[in-house]
């Protein structure tokens, strides 16, 4: 499971250099070829660019919208489902189309040829790739902690679940 750490507090993203020290971009700047490199949620939610700058990501329910497909990657969210978790029980009667306006938009953002952000009935999902999300370095830091550990190698074990929570930035 992928665990979506937001920070709502922060009205003005691209103001303010990102979390991880990298220095924030105004949106978008992405190569509609290459896309972006990575996606970070656990923290802040971020996206960096080829050279690993933190691109700013314009609005907070483009940010919620972005966390909510990364936390499903690979499988289609509905759209009502995203309208509940961008508005709760408050969507204007515009939400639906509100959406389409926010997917738009971030397939800017996210860039590549063809997006990751494809429409699949009933809604939309994110396609990564390998390597493209922090909590599936995470995940992946923490299995093979653990595999290496069944075999006896508490030495290698330890190393890779201390990488783990390294992952994270801020508070996890």
């Amino acid at each position: 499971s992928v665990v979506v750490v937001m920070n709502r507090h922060d009205p003005h993203p691209r103001s303010r250099p990102a979390q991880t020290g990298r220095a924030v971009a105004a949106a978008p700047i992405l190569d509609g070829r290459s896309g972006f490199r990575e996606l970070l949620v656990l923290g802040p939610v971020e996206l960096l660019d080829a050279a690993g700058h933190a691109v700013g990501i314009p609005s907070s329910r483009e940010r919620t919208l972005l966390a909510a497909l990364a936390s499903r990657p690979g499988q289609v969210t509905s759209t009502d489902a995203l309208i509940e978790m961008i508005w709760g029980g408050n969507a204007p009667a515009s939400a639906e189309h509100a959406v389409h306006v926010h997917v738009s938009s971030l397939r800017k953002l996210l860039g590549g040829s063809p997006s990751p952000l494809v429409t699949r009935r009933p809604g939309y999902m994110l396609q990564l790739q390998s390597g493209q999300l922090d909590a599936e370095r995470f995940e992946d830091l923490a299995t093979r902690g653990r595999a290496v550990l069944a075999t006896g190698d508490a030495t290698r074990a330890s190393s890779l679940l201390a990488e783990a929570p390294a992952v994270w930035r801020g508070p996890a």
